[in-house]
């Protein structure tokens, strides 16, 4: 799946969208849920569709190579 080439036929489509949420502690604000649910209700105000879901969730944001979420997004969305 790519993100960044739109299916085939699809002229005039929504724009297709992928989420990612990220949590280091179950003790911060701004849970998993309440994020993506920020997240679905921007796409549905901006006629974005949500085609993909990653996330890491409990894992520092400090560095790329911890967060598989977030690698897993940025190789989807490059069509790799």
């Amino acid at each position: 799946m790519s993100l960044v080439d739109p299916p085939q036929g699809s002229r005039g489509a929504q724009k297709r969208a992928a989420t990612y949420v990220r949590m280091s502690t179950d003790g911060q604000s701004g849970s998993p849920f309440v994020q993506r649910a920020a997240l679905e209700a921007y796409a549905l105000a901006h006629d974005m569709e949500i085609v993909a879901d990653f996330a890491d969730e409990g894992r520092s944001g400090l560095t790329l190579s911890n967060r598989p979420g977030l690698q897993s997004l940025l190789k989807t969305a490059l069509g790799q």
